[in-house]
């Protein structure tokens, strides 16, 4: 009897041993470093830094950084509910205010429910948000003119940079259009960043969702970040 009295306490002992080693941090973390980018949403970094050299243009903040709910009562719920939900890039003016949010498509090419909650969350919180195609960007002023609502104030620096991407643009139509007007062999359009005639109220439109059960992103701490390995 004693023995077994003995036993269930050196068991209890080593069980309780064991779990408090099972909380400490191991001594070498099962962890590498990573870039926070991938190839698309670097592209789409280094333009809305050229496009918004007056503002700071932050990568990967999560929605609860700059929102705040209206009662501390349910403050809990909200954070649990939100704190997922983070946006490729941040606009923000120097005192802090966020401007504009952006963000990439998924693999799948069409925003889903985290994107249809954000856009919900942001517009609420007067913020504006939209989703780009890393190979489908807006011109400088027209996205400029949808976060700001003034392009006559741009700097100097981004009226060159605009002026040269719009001679760009029209520089490849007309090769296209001269290409096709020759009869060659058909020759598909040269991909570009800019589209002039781009529509950005429609790349994205508010649906109805049943709910949100997203726990992890596209890029998680638990998931790839890019097929291609590329050095920022």
């Amino acid at each position: 009897m004693v023995s077994m009295v003995g036993g269930a306490i050196i068991h209890a002992w080593w069980m309780r041993r064991m779990a408090l080693q099972r909380k400490r941090p191991p001594a070498v973390w099962p962890l590498m470093r990573r870039p926070i980018i991938n190839s698309d949403e670097r592209k789409t970094w280094r333009w809305l830094e050229l496009a918004f050299v007056d503002y700071s243009v932050m990568i990967k903040m999560p929605v609860t950084r700059f929102s705040t709910p209206n009662s501390k009562k349910e403050g809990v719920y909200w954070y649990e509910l939100l704190s997922s939900l983070y946006c490729t890039f941040t606009i923000v003016r120097a005192d802090g205010t966020v401007m504009g949010c952006v963000d990439l498509p998924p693999s799948s090419g069409k925003p889903n429910r985290s994107h249809r909650m954000k856009a919900a969350v942001l517009k609420q919180c007067g913020v504006s948000y939209i989703v780009l195609q890393p190979g489908l960007l807006p011109t400088i002023e027209q996205i400029r003119i949808y976060f700001l609502g003034d392009a006559s104030a741009m700097p100097q620096s981004i009226q060159q940079a605009a002026a040269i991407e719009a001679a760009s643009t029209s520089l490849r139509s007309s090769i296209s259009r001269s290409r096709q007007t020759r009869h060659v062999s058909p020759v598909q359009k040269e991909p570009t960043n800019v589209d002039s005639s781009f529509d950005l109220d429609s790349q994205f439109s508010v649906g109805s969702s049943s709910g949100f059960t997203a726990k992890w992103q596209d890029d998680s701490f638990i998931m790839p970040l890019d097929s291609r390995r590329a050095d920022l």
